[in-house]
């Protein structure tokens, strides 16, 4: 696409450092193999489900190459207004965590930071990226361009190449997980389900000949602009 790059090269100018160095990386070619890529487990927790009208909470980051990168993970809480918030039930926040939350801006310069040469790993990644893109677009004018891996979109692919129905409740984390005999853990927690992504992904990769052998094209990487 033209305009991708044409609109890739003005970013790479942008005033801001964050913006400009996320947008200096090269993209990564659909042929390359996995173990060679570097991978960012991504998920955000957020107030409600309208990038528009809700917040987000929290993110983390599980980097992901070759193995999970326990080490340098980072999970971040961003400053809201939370007071007599269903979102503070739905995932268990409390005053210390809003302590040690940082401004926004700050944060999503952080994530960017991350997600640098990397391909970004979500389930239902659509949802985390709208977030994001409405979040970045409103801090720095800037778009969030970015190849993705989607674990939900490469569950659903097998499932149909089996022939298998799909039902609603069938490509949640959870259920994913379930049928390659993954444990359960307690969800609503961006940490938790950065790493439950990262882990299924990997045993989705066994399905594909292995990790040494899968590449990008296998797991259906695709840009989301």
């Amino acid at each position: 696409m033209i305009w991708k790059s044409r609109r890739r090269r003005q970013l790479q100018q942008h005033n801001n450092a964050y913006v400009a160095g996320f947008y200096q990386a090269e993209p990564i070619k659909r042929s390359q193999r996995i173990i060679e890529t570097k991978l960012v487990a991504l998920d955000v927790e957020t107030t409600g489900l309208s990038p528009l009208n809700d917040r987000i909470i929290s993110v983390a980051v599980v980097p992901f190459s070759g193995s999970i990168d326990l080490q340098h993970s980072r999970y971040f809480m961003i400053q809201q207004q939370l007071k007599n918030s269903d979102a503070v039930l739905i995932h268990g926040i409390t005053d210390e965590d809003m302590a040690a939350a940082e401004d926004e801006e700050v944060v999503l310069e952080q994530v960017l930071d991350v997600l640098r040469n990397a391909v970004m790993l979500a389930h239902h990644g659509d949802l985390d990226w709208r977030f994001l893109q409405h979040r970045l677009q409103l801090h720095f004018q800037a778009p969030l361009m970015i190849q993705m891996v989607d674990t939900m979109g490469l569950e659903m692919r097998r499932l149909q190449l089996q022939q298998q129905p799909i039902v609603d409740g069938m490509l949640t984390l959870g259920a994913c997980r379930q049928r390659y005999g993954l444990p359960d853990f307690a969800q609503h927690d961006a940490r938790n389900d950065a790493l439950a992504t990262a882990e299924l992904f990997l045993a989705q990769l066994s399905r594909l000949g292995g990790i040494h052998k899968a590449r990008l094209k296998d797991v259906g990487m695709h840009w989301k602009t």
